[in-house]
């Protein structure tokens, strides 16, 4: 159900690259719109705040994206910026969901 549901929401937003891109998955879970968003070109990384989830997400998606344990609304742990970022049932989870948001407009690539 996720991976369609994540399928459908990039595929509304028009979410292919023919050039490479670098999208970040934040509340990655086990790596599924990872996966997705490598299918379509993109050059992958993956945050959540479980370790567990993270550790699990290595070993089913390989090493064809990196995971990353953060908390998003301390910190988002990359100098680069990106392409594109999503956030699938994460946001109403958090204590300081404005906090959140600065840190992913902060680590968006400017236009």
């Amino acid at each position: 159900m996720k991976k369609a549901t994540y399928r459908g929401f990039l595929n509304f937003l028009g979410a292919k690259s023919s050039k490479r891109y670098w999208a970040l998955d934040i509340g990655c879970g086990y790596g599924y719109a990872c996966k997705l968003l490598r299918e379509l070109g993109y050059s992958v990384y993956g945050v959540d705040i479980s370790s567990h989830v993270v550790s699990t997400a290595k070993k089913l998606q390989g090493n064809k994206a990196e995971f990353l344990v953060c908390d998003v609304q301390e910190y988002i742990p990359f100098k680069m910026n990106f392409d594109l970022i999503s956030c699938f049932d994460v946001l109403e989870h958090l204590e300081s969901p404005q906090l959140a948001i600065e840190h992913i407009f902060d680590a968006l690539q400017e236009i």
